[in-house]
């Protein structure tokens, strides 16, 4: 699995969902991907884990701002962090 078009597939489902909500200041996604991390795994359960992880996320911005969105190779492993 790509996990770089993973993510982005995932944000394009959720980003929509965002500015539908009662909210007085927008989320504003930021991206750091590294370029070409494979994984392997099922592609549906990684998009289900990450969607929640966003909305868990979205959640607990009710005013709104910054949801930093990074991928990177950490010692031989991807690492997906939201803040």
């Amino acid at each position: 699995v790509d996990v770089g078009q993973l993510l982005e597939s995932v944000l394009m489902l959720a980003e929509p969902a965002w500015t539908l909500r009662d909210v007085t200041e927008a989320i504003v996604v930021r991206r750091s991907f590294s370029d070409g991390i494979i994984v392997r795994g099922v592609p549906g359960e990684l998009q289900e884990a990450v969607l929640n992880l966003l909305h868990n996320a979205s959640d607990a911005m009710p005013e709104g701002g910054v949801l930093q969105v990074t991928l990177r190779v950490v010692e031989q492993h991807a690492e997906i962090r939201i803040t």
